[in-house]
C-alpha cells in the first residue's frame, strides 16, 4: 500500500499513477479496513485516469467504500452518478444495493 501511495503522489503525470491509486483503494478497502482512505484513493484514481479501462470499477468501489464508511449523502450521490453513467454496467447490481439507511 505504501508503494502504491508513493507512486500516485510522487509521479502524478505518469500514466500508471491512476492505476496505483486504484490498487491502493482496493487494498485499503479489502485488506486494511480503511474505507475512508479507500474513498480518497478511488477519488484520486478517477481524477488521474478519467478515461481508463478501470474507471467503471473504480466508481463502483468508491460507492462501496462510501457506504462502508457511513458517508450516506456522498454515497447516494456517487451511486446515482454511477447508475446514470453506466445504466447497464457490470457493477449495477452491487451499486444499486448500496447507500441504504
Amino acid at each position: 500500500a505504501a508503494r502504491y501511495d508513493l507512486v500516485r503522489k510522487r509521479y502524478r503525470a505518469d500514466p500508471r499513477a491512476g492505476l496505483a491509486a486504484f490498487e491502493l483503494g482496493r487494498l485499503r478497502l479489502d485488506s486494511l479496513s480503511d474505507a475512508s482512505g479507500a474513498v480518497e484513493a478511488f477519488d484520486d484514481a478517477i481524477a488521474l485516469s478519467p478515461g481508463s479501462w478501470f474507471r467503471e470499477y473504480a466508481e463502483a468501489r468508491r460507492v462501496e467504500a462510501l457506504d462502508v464508511s457511513g458517508e450516506r449523502a456522498r454515497c447516494v450521490t456517487a451511486r446515482d452518478a454511477y447508475l446514470a453513467r453506466y445504466p447497464s454496467g457490470v457493477h449495477t447490481t452491487l451499486v444499486s444495493s448500496r447507500c441504504r439507511p
